[in-house]
């Protein structure tokens, strides 16, 4: 659905997904308006020196019945972030509460504190318990217990989704070589390649 340029961009110096991304927009009633959009920030990234007020004009002159405003929003952000702190901007600001367009790293993000981690960690991770019964885990984890247990039970009481119910604690080791990126306070992320975790079991 999208050009060959837009998808390679979007897919090997974002690292969005664009099988999840392509998916997604092509649900809304008006497929032409978003993937206008996305084509057109990619250009701007690509070639403005300051992309930022041409988001906010190709926001505008959209047509004022423009369904879903929240997916624009969010593709705009993601945009916006990657523009202000590249990869790592965008990884770190992603909005997890409603539908944004999912980051997947391949590699270590630079800078990188992985030389502050042992050879091999213990992690948590709060979630689904369908990750856990799928075996296909995120990629976000924590080095702190209390941290997971926010994200599973607190974070997203207010989401119509949540159901605590279906709430769950992961716990893991992982390699410090299948690290990408750590995070410090108040969060203590850690990103890591899932296909590597090891010992994965709830708490």
């Amino acid at each position: 659905m999208l050009n060959t340029n837009t998808h390679n961009f979007l897919q090997n110096i974002m690292c969005i997904d664009c099988s999840h991304l392509e998916q997604s927009i092509r649900q809304k009633p008006h497929v032409d308006i978003y993937k206008t959009f996305i084509e057109e920030s990619i250009i701007l990234l690509r070639d403005c020196h300051n992309p930022l007020p041409a988001f906010e004009q190709a926001i505008a002159k959209l047509p004022q019945n423009t369904p879903d405003d929240q997916t624009l929003d969010s593709l705009r952000h993601a945009f916006v972030m990657f523009h202000k702190d590249g990869l790592e901007g965008l990884w770190v600001s992603q909005e997890r509460e409603c539908w944004y367009p999912k980051v997947i790293l391949n590699s270590q993000l630079n800078p990188c504190k992985i030389n502050t981690l042992t050879n091999n960690i213990t992690i948590y991770r709060g979630c689904d318990i369908s990750e856990y019964n799928n075996k296909q885990y995120g990629q976000s984890w924590t080095t702190k217990k209390m941290i997971a247990y926010a994200f599973a039970y607190q974070h997203y009481q207010p989401q119509q989704w949540f159901n605590q119910q279906n709430r769950i604690i992961l716990k893991a080791d992982i390699d410090r070589a299948d690290v990408y990126y750590v995070g410090s306070s108040p969060e203590y992320e850690i990103a890591v390649n899932p296909s590597k975790l090891n010992n994965v079991q709830t708490i």
